[in-house]
């Protein structure tokens, strides 16, 4: 809901794009690393070749390619994008004319055409008219290399068992690739080829390389976070990292909650994001799940959806690797009726691992979410009940590693026993209150000796008991009790039981209101290194690592950040405490970073920060340490400026204006002439006497002269400097 009253607010524009591939190079980071790797191994030979991309769904495989197809590689390159789940396709002539028209578009030569050169001979042999195509391409490339992208490559695969294309069409390719000239094919997918059938991949495997596409290093989500946004958002210290934490840099993920926080922000009419909002987004994609979450759960086994919750379930209580041997355990602890093979266990966990669901500690025995936003979504709205549910509802196979252990068995049923009489009565008269509009009503009706007891309960719908009978759920209002001394329990969920005794006289009403004492745990908080003060829901405790944290409501979870001076604070969210039990939160700090952009008028002053030199103004520094660092900012003609900055700055932002320095003279006394150039710029074609103001500076001179050796020299003028310079040609003649 809007804020009210701020009519000065304007809408910030939502630069995120979420559920299609990136295409715009400014909504694009990180990746340098890959690109590297595929300008490398496309240039690496003669020949053609193969790279396989990999990677888990949406970890931005397409989107590495249309910034390939949009020049990311450089001029030398022609890159052809082939978007398999977009081609319809009959026929081995329907492929090959679809991929010879995305080649000749893409080359944009006048020489080449696709009616001409291609479709007008298909008729009679598609493939003779696509190799003539191909070779008549390669006579003029001059030198560029083709890259031929294809999209979901599995698709050709999926293509040939239904018979709509035929293996002569991977053939063909094979042969293209391997030629002397040859073209640089570029696959993506899920798996690599050796998981496919050799029987269509066979010709490519000796070629083939592999290079799996993960998610977003820390410095680009944060630099994702930041810039598209830079000037309009602003975010509280400790929330691009809780942003991380949630995400791990999968850029889809991180793209939707950078997308729905502008949404928030709008919708609150501010521009200041805390922790709060965060929380508030996450909860309502947790209460709403996205269709890409649903589509990658519903895609999941039944041992892995069980795997999944169980984790989540064990990280309850402490946010930690978990052994496969824990998940085996808890299923048979909580009988939940089913048996966990170990072997097929450890291969679905190796599975998760590798669909970048899961994490794997360094000796590759324990588990944990990758992601924080998938652990609590598993936590909150996929139970292990739930689970158990959903694998076995509509008569569906267990699947494999799942088998039952005994039949499962419904809570709450009701048996009834001699006493079936009279609970039959109660249940008629229960039925009879409920159908008159009142509350259940309760057992002590029945005795004839009776007075009546009000109670009020803070919380509310505690169940009570008297004489160790339940008498129903408060506010009791003037509920009939027998007479005598008897024991009040008052129990409720998350509370501690309340007792006391009481005298009850005959027609001697009792009222009572009672405020129930939460119950309390604890939670030990370490890290690495220690000394960081720690925050419990925004309060800061006063203790610091190690320490514990008591008497904390078990009612609801809690937020637990960790803070230490020149580190990014570790946030974690939900942590949910037991009565009488210790949660271990332990975090390892990396060094807190900020953005910071400097700008210079004039620009393409040169940048140093800690005396390394980072380029020209104006410079964006995406991930720079929090803390003091030096500046300085060098530009021939004007004043250097060299100063102390602090890490952040206000708006991340230093603009600085330059101080132009008087400028120094040389003069020029030549015998007999020359042409005078200065940095490669002709000043004077008959340069005998010739004075001339420069900037201060460093200057490569050159004396020319037709019938003499040209004279080089470098001059360094300093400003208000006079220097003469003097040269006489004929000196050396004699």
């Amino acid at each position: 809901m809007c804020a009210a009253g701020n009519d000065n607010f304007k809408p910030i524009p939502n630069p995120y794009i979420v559920g299609n591939p990136i295409k715009d190079r400014k909504m694009f980071f990180g990746r340098q690393d890959d690109f590297a790797y595929i300008r490398k191994k496309v240039t690496g030979g003669e020949k053609g070749g193969l790279l396989v991309l990999c990677g888990a769904r949406r970890s931005g495989k397409t989107s590495i390619l249309f910034q390939i197809q949009n020049g990311r590689l450089g001029e030398d390159f022609v890159p052809v994008l082939i978007d398999m789940q977009s081609m319809t396709i009959q026929s081995d002539r329907d492929f090959l004319g679809k991929l010879a028209q995305e080649i000749v578009s893409a080359i944009e030569k006048p020489e080449i055409s696709f009616e001409r050169d291609y479709e007008a001979e298909a008729g009679e042999n598609p493939y003779t008219a696509f190799e003539k195509l191909v070779r008549k391409i390669s006579s003029i490339m001059q030198g560029k290399k083709i890259i031929l992208m294809f999209d979901e490559y599995e698709i050709i695969e999926s293509l040939i068992e239904k018979q709509l294309i035929s293996l002569d069409v991977l053939n063909l390719l094979a042969n293209w690739m391997e030629h002397k000239e040859g073209v640089f094919m570029v696959f993506t997918g899920s798996d690599k080829l050796e998981s496919r059938s050799s029987r269509y991949w066979g010709h490519f495997l000796g070629k083939a390389l592999h290079r799996r596409i993960s998610f977003l290093s820390n410095t680009d989500t944060l630099r994702l976070i930041h810039e598209p946004v830079s000037g309009l958002v602003q975010y509280e210290e400790n929330v691009p990292g809780m942003i991380y934490g949630l995400t791990a840099g999968q850029p889809f993920y991180a793209q939707v909650l950078c997308q729905s926080l502008v949404d928030h922000l709008n919708e609150s009419q501010k521009h200041d994001v805390g922790v709060e909002d965060v929380q508030q987004v996450v909860d309502e994609i947790i209460e709403n799940p996205l269709p890409q979450m649903i589509f990658a759960w519903t895609s999941l086994t039944g041992l892995e959806k069980l795997s999944l919750s169980i984790i989540a379930e064990l990280n309850k209580r402490e946010v930690r690797p978990v052994p496969t041997r824990e998940i085996i355990a808890f299923a048979s602890d909580e009988d939940i009726g089913y048996r966990i093979d170990a072997n097929k266990l450890n291969e679905t966990a190796e599975k998760l691992f590798h669909h970048d669901l899961l994490n794997k500690d360094s000796e590759g025995e324990r588990y944990s979410f990758k992601m924080d936003l998938w652990r609590q979504w598993a936590m909150r709205m996929h139970s292990i009940w739930q689970v158990i549910d959903e694998i076995t509802s509509e008569g569906r196979e267990l699947g494999e590693g799942i088998s039952i252990s005994r039949p499962r068995s419904r809570r709450g049923w009701v048996y009834l026993g001699v006493g079936g009489a009279v609970l039959a009565i109660v249940a008629f008269l229960t039925l009879r209150s409920f159908m008159q509009g009142g509350a259940p009503l309760p057992l002590a009706s029945l005795w004839a000796d009776s007075t009546s007891l009000t109670l009020n309960t803070e919380p509310s719908e505690a169940n009570v008991f008297l004489g160790g009978k339940w008498i129903g759920k408060s506010p009791l209002q003037g509920a009939a009790v027998p007479l005598g001394q008897l024991v009040l329990r008052v129990e409720h969920t998350g509370y501690i039981d309340y007792m006391d005794t009481l005298e009850f006289e005959k027609d001697v009403p009792v009222n009572r209101t009672i405020s129930l004492e939460e119950q309390t745990g604890s939670v030990s908080v370490t890290s690495s290194p220690p000394g960081a003060r720690i925050f419990v829901d925004e309060e800061d405790t006063g203790l610091a690592t190690p320490a514990a944290v008591d008497s904390l409501s078990v009612n609801e979870p809690h937020q637990i950040v960790v803070r230490l001076s020149e580190y990014s604070d570790g946030v974690y969210q939900s942590v949910e405490v037991y009565e009488d039990s210790a949660v271990v939160v332990h975090h390892d700090f990396s060094k807190a970073t900020s953005p910071l952009t400097i700008v210079t008028d004039p620009a393409a002053a040169r940048v140093y920060l800690d005396g390394a030199y980072l380029g020209e103004t104006p410079k964006s520094l995406p991930s720079v340490t929090q803390g003091e660092h030096r500046l300085e900012l060098q530009k021939n003609g004007f004043s250097s400026v060299r100063q102390r900055i602090v890490v952040p700055v206000p708006n991340n932002l230093i603009e600085k204006t330059l101080t132009k320095l008087p400028p120094g003279k040389l003069i020029f006394r030549i015998n007999p002439y020359a042409e005078l150039w200065i940095n490669g710029e002709l000043k004077n074609e008959y340069a005998v006497h010739f004075p001339i103001e420069l900037d201060p500076g460093t200057y490569e001179i050159e004396l020319r002269h037709p019938q003499f050796e040209t004279v080089r020299r470098t001059v360094e003028l300093k400003s208000g400097e006079t220097l003469n310079v003097q040269h006489d040609f004929l000196a050396n003649e004699e």
